[in-house]
C-alpha cells in the first residue's frame, strides 16, 4: 500500500471541518502543537503511529481510512487491514527519516570536501617568468613554478662575449645585505626541483621575499664574477573559477601598431623560417641598409629570437621569447634596458625612455624582413 500524502492531508482537513474543529481546538484534544496540524493539511508531513491512534477516536474512522485518505467500504477496510499494520507504518516512517538524514550527512559532507578542495587548490599554482640582463648577458627561458608541494626553477644564461662560464650561484639578499646560497650549478644553467618542508632550497615561509630579492652570480672560467638581478613576473595563477577556452590569436598586420603581440606563433616561426638562412641549427638573417647593420637570429631549439641594429653611435638589441612573449631591450649608448611583458613595462638598467617607440621598431623591423 502506497501512503498519498495529498489524500491523507486533504482527508483530515475535510474530517476536521465535519466536526467543526479549529486546528488549535484539534490540537488541544491530541494535544500536539498548532503547526503540526497545518503541515498534515498542507501535505507536507503525515502523522506519526500514536498520533493516528488519537486521530482515529476523535474523528470516529479507522486508521486504515485515515491512511487511504477516504472512508472505505468493509471489503476495502478487511483488505486494507491485512496489508497495512502501524507497526510496518512506523518503520516506513523511521526508514524515510534515516534516508533522509543520510542524505543530508552525505551532502554536507560533499560541501564540506570541496570547501576544503577550494581553500587548498585556489591560487596553489603560480608560474613566473624570470628575466635578467646585464651589459652582453642574458638570462634565457628562465622559469619558476610554484605548486603547494614543489618548487620548480631554472634559468640559462647567454654570454655574448668570449668568456667562458664556469659555474652559476642562485642566491638571495637579506634584509642584512647577506647572502644566502640558494643552488649552484657547473656550466651555463642552474634547475632544480625543490619539495616544500624536508632540506628545502627556498624557504616557502619567505618565499615571497626571497622572490623579489632574487640575483644569480656567474663565475667565469678566469675567476671573474658578475652578478644579475632576477626579475620574475607572474604569468600564470590558477584563480579561475571556470575555465574558459580562448579564441585563436588573429594574425597580425603589417599595419598594426599595437604593442600587443596578436600574431600567430606557428605562422611567426614559419615565416621566419622560409625568410632566414639555417646555420648551426639556428636561423640567421642579417643586411645592412641606411648605415646601419641589421642582425637576427632565430634559436628555433628555445623559441627566442634575438635582434641586434648597430651602427657607429649606437647598438641596440631586442630578445624576444616567442613561447612567453616577454621582450628585453637594451641600448649601449644609453646604458639602459627594460623588459616588456603582458602590456607592462619593467626598467631593468639606467634611465629608461621612449619605451613603446623601441617595441613598435622592433615589430617594424621583423614586419619589414618578413
Amino acid at each position: 500500500m502506497v501512503m498519498d500524502k495529498e489524500k491523507i492531508g486533504k482527508f483530515i482537513l475535510e474530517l476536521r471541518k465535519e466536526k467543526n474543529l479549529t486546528q488549535e481546538e484539534l490540537a488541544e484534544l491530541i494535544p500536539i502543537d498548532r503547526g503540526a496540524i497545518s503541515k498534515w493539511e498542507r501535505c507536507i508531513t503525515i502523522p506519526d503511529s500514536s498520533t493516528l491512534l488519537i486521530l482515529s477516536r476523535i474523528f470516529d474512522v479507522s486508521i486504515n481510512e485515515i491512511l487511504c485518505g477516504q472512508r472505505l467500504t468493509a471489503k476495502e477496510e478487511k483488505y486494507s487491514s491485512n496489508i497495512l499494520t502501524l507497526e510496518l507504518y512506523d518503520k516506513n516512517i523511521k526508514r524515510k527519516k534515516i534516508i533522509m538524514i543520510l542524505i543530508f550527512i552525505i551532502m554536507l559532507l560533499f560541501l564540506l570536501f570541496l570547501t576544503y578542495y577550494f581553500i587548498n587548490s585556489y591560487k596553489s599554482i603560480k608560474v613566473f617568468t624570470i628575466n635578467g640582463i646585464k651589459n652582453d648577458l642574458k638570462i634565457l627561458d628562465g622559469i619558476f613554478v610554484k605548486t603547494k608541494h614543489k618548487l620548480y626553477f631554472k634559468v640559462e644564461v647567454i654570454d655574448n662575449t668570449i668568456n667562458n662560464i664556469n659555474d652559476l650561484t642562485i642566491y638571495y639578499v637579506t634584509n642584512q645585505n647577506e647572502e644566502i646560497m640558494i643552488a649552484n650549478n657547473k656550466g651555463d644553467y642552474v634547475s632544480f626541483i625543490d619539495y616544500n618542508g624536508y632540506n628545502e632550497y627556498i624557504d616557502s615561509s619567505n618565499i615571497d621575499y626571497i622572490l623579489k630579492n632574487l640575483y644569480i652570480k656567474i663565475t667565469y672560467a678566469n675567476d671573474y664574477v658578475e652578478k644579475i638581478k632576477l626579475d620574475l613576473y607572474e604569468d600564470y595563477v590558477n584563480d579561475n573559477f571556470i575555465f574558459n577556452k580562448k579564441q585563436n590569436i588573429e594574425k597580425q598586420s603589417n599595419n598594426d601598431s599595437q604593442l600587443n603581440l596578436t600574431t600567430d606563433t606557428q605562422n611567426l616561426i614559419d615565416k621566419i623560417k622560409n625568410t632566414f638562412n639555417f646555420q648551426d641549427n639556428n636561423y640567421v638573417y642579417e643586411t645592412l641598409k641606411n648605415n646601419q647593420l641589421v642582425n637576427v637570429i632565430f634559436f628555433a631549439d628555445s623559441n627566442t629570437l634575438t635582434m641586434n641594429i648597430v651602427n657607429k653611435d649606437e647598438n641596440e638589441s631586442w630578445y624576444y621569447d616567442l613561447f612567453f612573449k616577454n621582450i628585453i631591450y637594451t641600448n649601449s649608448k644609453n646604458n639602459y634596458s627594460f623588459s616588456y611583458s603582458k602590456n607592462e613595462f619593467n626598467c631593468l638598467q639606467g634611465i629608461c625612455n621612449n619605451q613603446e617607440e623601441k617595441i613598435k621598431k622592433f615589430w617594424l623591423e621583423l614586419d619589414t624582413i618578413l
